[in-house]
């Protein structure tokens, strides 16, 4: 998970939830009414309050609705080879077809990132 990032989700970045629910229409209010939880939000049809920090609830330290940045695709694409002495084990590739023109014969495989998102291991 990519940590909230309250200044990147005011400026447009998608956000989500710790389960993956999509946030939408996420707004801070700048108010003494109640500055424990200004960052306000649409989840599910619902009005939801925050910290700051992205936090759900003060009590539970990992809810299910605390507040993430939305990973995003990746793209490109690798070379994996053989280690051979001091020969590269991996090479990366914007276009396929650039990955396959320059592969050398100690390729074992060509991994294509846009399957996986940024934040996700492979």
């Amino acid at each position: 998970m990519i940590k909230f990032d309250l200044e990147k989700a005011l400026a447009g970045e998608k956000v989500v939830t710790r389960d993956g629910r999509e946030v939408a229409q996420l707004v801070r209010f700048k108010c003494s009414i109640d500055e424990t939880y200004p960052v306000t939000c649409v989840l599910d049809g619902m009005i939801e309050r925050y910290r700051d920090s992205g936090g759900y609830s003060e009590i539970n330290q990992n809810h299910c609705s605390d507040l993430f940045m939305a990973p995003k695709k990746l793209s490109g694409f690798v070379n994996i080879y053989i280690p051979h002495g001091e020969d590269e084990v991996f090479t990366v590739h914007c276009e396929r077809r650039h990955a396959d023109k320059v592969a050398g014969s100690s390729r074992v495989a060509c991994i294509d990132l846009s399957q996986f998102e940024q934040g996700y291991g492979i």
